[in-house]
């Protein structure tokens, strides 16, 4: 067993081992930060899509986002230039 298949970083997460190397530790971060980035841009879109300012209230980040006023959502996120 290698010690990069302790990714998840916690025995209740999933993991086999909690990290022990530089590189599990990274990879770990890595992918909790696109876990949490991929569950913002969700809720995001989801709250946008139905013409929300706010998201439903997540249980698991145990908050809700704010998700801005539709109109005024830069060029970045939305994807294109009018």
């Amino acid at each position: 067993m290698t010690d990069l298949q302790s990714h998840h970083g916690r025995y209740e997460w999933g993991a086999a081992r909690r990290p022990k190397s530089l590189e599990a530790i990274a990879l770990h971060h890595l992918d909790n930060l696109d876990a949490q980035v991929n569950r913002f841009n969700l809720l995001l879109e989801t709250a946008r899509q139905n013409g929300k300012s706010w998201t439903d209230y997540d249980r698991i980040l145990g908050r809700m986002l704010y998700a801005g006023d539709r109109d005024a959502v830069t060029v970045e996120e939305n994807g294109y230039i009018e």
